[in-house]
């Protein structure tokens, strides 16, 4: 007598067997062939199926649910997954979702980087604040903005402020410095310009003064006027500084 399509009967035996679980039985004739990795079957199956998507088969017996975030399994699978760093899990079923530029992996899902930071790496697990002289105005960044010259960035999440007259910076800066005592600083994003003879400046001071009559400047970067002593006197001519005579 043949045997059923899901049993089969081993050599030199009266009866026939139910094809066991774990194993396919494609011949009557031949023994049950246990199931590849990533399939399954019952007991009293013919073929093996492959493991479906939100399930995997670690046992070719059996397959087994997974229950949710972090894990996932894709068809065909012996083992669950875990949602690395650098993804977003989507569904048990699904495969993870590649975190975008400019985010950063937390708890298991992509974060947009806030403003005041940057995040070169979506793997990376938290966003780096801006050193000083640094900033970022939106989300989303993978770098800092360097604070222009002539500006201050005394914060790392607003927009650079221009700095006040008298002052200048050379960029990437959260301060602004005060003009030296003998320069001008007309331009605040430039490196200071030394007072010229026959003019000078304090500190702070955006541009140098023409010395007075009675007084000279008789050097570069003079940060005074000096009177002329007793018995001396200086005028202004056109294209001379005062000199005490």
């Amino acid at each position: 007598m043949a045997c059923a399509a899901n049993t089969y009967s081993p050599a030199g035996s009266l009866s026939c067997l139910s094809c066991p679980a774990g194993f396919k039985c494609p011949s009557q004739e031949t023994a049950p062939v246990v199931c590849p990795q990533g399939y399954y079957s019952a007991a009293g199956a013919i073929t093996c199926e492959k493991c479906p998507a939100g399930n995997f088969c670690p046992d070719p017996k059996t397959q087994t649910a997974v229950t949710g975030s972090p894990y996932y399994a894709l068809e065909g699978s012996s083992f669950r997954s875990t949602v690395t760093p650098g993804y977003e899990w989507v569904a048990v079923d699904k495969p993870p979702r590649k975190c975008e530029a400019g985010t950063y992996w937390s708890s298991g899902a992509c974060t947009d980087c806030p403003i005041g930071s940057f995040c070169p790496n979506p793997a990376g697990t938290e966003a780096i604040a801006c050193p000083n002289g640094y900033f970022t105005a939106a989300t989303k960044q993978v770098a800092c903005e360097p604070c222009p010259p002539g500006h201050k960035c005394a914060s790392n999440n607003a927009l650079p402020v221009e700095c006040p007259n008298g002052e200048y910076s050379l960029g990437a800066t959260w301060q602004c410095e005060p003009c030296p005592a003998g320069y001008s600083c007309a331009s605040k994003g430039e490196v200071p310009v030394a007072c010229p003879v026959g003019t000078s400046s304090s500190a702070s001071q955006q541009t140098c003064t023409p010395c007075a009559d009675g007084t000279e400047c008789s050097s570069i970067k003079s940060a005074t006027q000096t009177p002329c002593t007793a018995g001396y006197y200086s005028t202004s001519e056109p294209g001379q500084p005062p000199i005490c005579q």
